[in-house]
């Protein structure tokens, strides 16, 4: 299981969508070298991340079930941030990486939801 701080008392917490997330990184990474190409730069991977949740209506919408145009930042620690541009930007390997890491997150979020339903019977 992942950790991540939570604030600045070194608190920390364990997340599924954390891991999904990890080995989805690690995941594209294995196949990028395998394939003999570079890992992806920050820049591309916000660029991804956007346009495999855009496609993603069933991980992530309004209430009507419609995406909108997302702009994912990436926070570094210098202060500065990286924003995604388009579309054009996005290799299609890695967006379909994060289209499927979305998708597992979304069931595993409505598999706790319908559980947590069930105990209130």
């Amino acid at each position: 299981m992942s950790w991540w701080d939570i604030d600045t008392k070194r608190d920390v917490i364990g997340d599924r969508p954390a891991d999904i997330i990890g080995d989805t990184l690690t995941s594209i990474a294995l196949i990028r070298r395998g394939e003999g190409r570079r890992l992806p730069t920050l820049q591309e991977t916000a660029d991804a991340v956007a346009v495999a949740l855009a496609r993603s209506p069933e991980a992530f919408s309004d209430d009507n079930g419609q995406t909108t145009s997302l702009r994912v930042v990436i926070a570094l620690s210098s202060g500065a941030a990286i924003a995604s541009r388009d579309e054009a930007g996005a290799d299609e390997a890695t967006v379909t990486a994060f289209a499927h890491a979305f998708a597992e997150m979304s069931r595993g979020f409505r598999w706790v939801l319908l559980r947590w339903l069930k105990s209130l019977r």
